[in-house]
C-alpha cells in the first residue's frame, strides 16, 4: 500500500467508534498500564509523560462500570468463570511513590480495584531504577553550556570508538525514547550527544550512569533524601488490606527477555515468592519489566506449571491476541491532547484496535491450547 492509502487507512481505522470494535474484534480482558501518576514535574523521571490526577480520574470514571478486580479476571482465564466482555483492570508498575499517595485515594474514592506491580529491591528505597539517576543526568545535559556539553562528551570519549569493557549505548533505542522523553529542546550537537547516550542504557547499564552522575554532579542518595521514591513495604502491606492486588515486577527491574532461561526463572521465582511473602497472597502475578513478547509462550507455561503459586503474567502489546495466561496491556500513560478535556482511554483503545495485531481470535500456535495451567 502506498504511503499516503496506508496513512489515510490507519486514521480510519483510529476514528472507528468503540462498540464498533468491541462487536468485530471482541476482547475480555483490557489491561491499561500505568507507572507514575502526579501532579508535579518530576525530575527523576523524565521517560515518558504520565497524567496529573485530574487526568487519571478522569479515567477512572470513564472505565469504573467496567472495571474488575484481579481475582475476577484470574479466575475467568485460569478457571473458564464467564466474564463479560471488554471488562478493565488498571495496572501500575515499579512501584513509585505516588502509586500509594496519589493513585490509591481517586481507586478508594470511586470503589475500582487495581494491581500494583513491586519490584522488590526498589521497596523501602533499598536500590533505585537506573531511569532516576539517569533522569537527573538528562536535566542536568539539557541546562549545559555548549562549552561545557562538549568538554563532557570528550570527557565520555563519546567522539572517539568505544574503550574495550565498556558497555556500548544502544543507539536505536536512545532515539526512539528521545521522541516521548519530556526535555526541553537541546540546543547543541553535544547536548544531543550527551542525551543520546545516557537514553541508551537500560538497567544493566548502571554503571555508565553511574560515571555520568559522577560527571554532571547528581546525588541520587542527597535527593532521595528530600522524598521517598518507591513505596515502603509498610505500604504495600496496607494496599493488600484495602483489597488491592500486589504482583511482581522483577528483583531489579532487569530485562528479564535478555537473560538465559535458567536465570530468567530465577528471577521470576524469588521476586513472585518475595512478594508473596510481604502481602500474604496465596498467588502472585507477574509483569515483565520492559515487555516480554520475545520470550517464547511454551517457556512461560513451563515455568507456571513448576510454580503454581505464579499466576497470570503482564506483557505490553496492547489488544494482542495471546495465551490464556498472558493479559497484554494497553500503556494509559499519556496524558490527553493539549485543551482536550475529560479522558482520553476511548482514543488510547481505538488506536490499539486499530493494529493488525488486534484482530486475531487466536493466539499464534506455538504451544497446544489448554497448555497453560488451570488452577
Amino acid at each position: 500500500m502506498f504511503p499516503p492509502l496506508k496513512r489515510a487507512a490507519s486514521k480510519a481505522l483510529r476514528s472507528m467508534p468503540l462498540w464498533f470494535w468491541e462487536r468485530v474484534v471482541p476482547k475480555d480482558v483490557i489491561g491499561l498500564g500505568y507507572h507514575i501518576v502526579s501532579d508535579e514535574d518530576l525530575p527523576h523521571q523524565v521517560y515518558y509523560s504520565y497524567k496529573n490526577a485530574r487526568q487519571f480520574e478522569n479515567d477512572v470514571v470513564y472505565a469504573k462500570r467496567r472495571a474488575v478486580g484481579y481475582d475476577e479476571v484470574a479466575r475467568h482465564r485460569l478457571g473458564s468463570q464467564p466474564l463479560p466482555r471488554s471488562r478493565i483492570l488498571f495496572t501500575f508498575d515499579d512501584g513509585f511513590a505516588e502509586c500509594f499517595h496519589v493513585i490509591r485515594p481517586i481507586l478508594r474514592k470511586h470503589s475500582v480495584p487495581g494491581v500494583f506491580f513491586v519490584t522488590t529491591d526498589f521497596l523501602d528505597d533499598r536500590r533505585r531504577l537506573f531511569e532516576t539517576s539517569a533522569s537527573l543526568c538528562l536535566r542536568e545535559v539539557a541546562r549545559l553550556d555548549p562549552e561545557r556539553a562538549a568538554h563532557l562528551v570528550a570527557a565520555l570519549s563519546l567522539d572517539r570508538p568505544l574503550q574495550a569493557g565498556r558497555l556500548a549505548s544502544n543507539r536505536t533505542l536512545a532515539l526512539r525514547r528521545l521522541r516521548t522523553v519530556r526535555l526541553p529542546p537541546l540546543a547543541t550537537p553535544a547536548q544531543l550527544e550527551l542525551a543520546l547516550w545516557l537514553l541508551g542504557f537500560d538497567e544493566d547499564g548502571t554503571e555508565e550512569i553511574e560515571r555520568a552522575c559522577a560527571l554532571f554532579g547528581v546525588d541520587l542518595a542527597a535527593y532521595a533524601r528530600t522524598r521517598p521514591l518507591f513505596m515502603s513495604s509498610a505500604q504495600v502491606r496496607q494496599l493488600v488490606a484495602e483489597g488491592f492486588t500486589i504482583g511482581s515486577h522483577g528483583l531489579t527491574h532487569l530485562p528479564v527477555h535478555r537473560m538465559g532461561r535458567e536465570r530468567m526463572e530465577q528471577e521470576i521465582v524469588a521476586s513472585c515468592s518475595l512478594v508473596r511473602d510481604l502481602s500474604g497472597q496465596k498467588r502472585v502475578p507477574f509483569a515483565f519489566p520492559y515487555g516480554g513478547s520475545e520470550i517464547k509462550r511454551s517457556v512461560i507455561a513451563e515455568i507456571l506449571r513448576r510454580h503454581e503459586f505464579i499466576d497470570l503474567v503482564f506483557d505490553t502489546a496492547g489488544l494482542r491476541c495471546d495465551e490464556p495466561f498472558i493479559i497484554n496491556r494497553v500503556w494509559a500513560d499519556p496524558p490527553p491532547a493539549q485543551g482536550e478535556a475529560g479522558s482520553n482511554l476511548s482514543f488510547l483503545l481505538r488506536s490499539e484496535w486499530a493494529h493488525r495485531s488486534a484482530w486475531r481470535r487466536k493466539p499464534p500456535a506455538e504451544i497446544p491450547l489448554g497448555a497453560a495451567p488451570v488452577r
